[in-house]
């Protein structure tokens, strides 16, 4: 029922940063479908955000949690390093550096 709902949410809103965080926090939480959350996560983090969208912290560190995923990112508050999987074209976004 969930992802009937988070697929027409897509159908609606295909770039919207809040449907695509949790959809894959609910992803993440369930531990399925964890490329699917990877991808929607680094989709969320290209786009740009306002304030009514999940905070960029909240992405990254939702990020950290899936496997593969380096423990050294995971325990720095704003990482000196790309967070793995993070194509580079984002980092001018995430306020990331390379």
């Amino acid at each position: 029922m969930a992802d009937q709902a988070f697929e027409r949410a897509h159908e609606l809103a295909p770039d919207s940063p809040a449907v695509l965080y949790e959809h894959a926090r609910m992803y993440i939480q369930s531990g399925r479908r964890l490329k699917d959350a990877r991808s929607f996560l680094v989709r969320c983090l290209a786009l740009k955000t306002g304030p009514e969208d999940p905070p960029r912290a909240d992405m990254l560190k939702l990020l950290r949690r899936l496997p593969g995923t380096s423990a050294a990112n995971s325990r720095q508050t704003t990482p000196r390093q790309p967070v793995a999987d993070i194509p580079e074209t984002i980092l001018p976004y995430s306020g990331l550096s390379a």
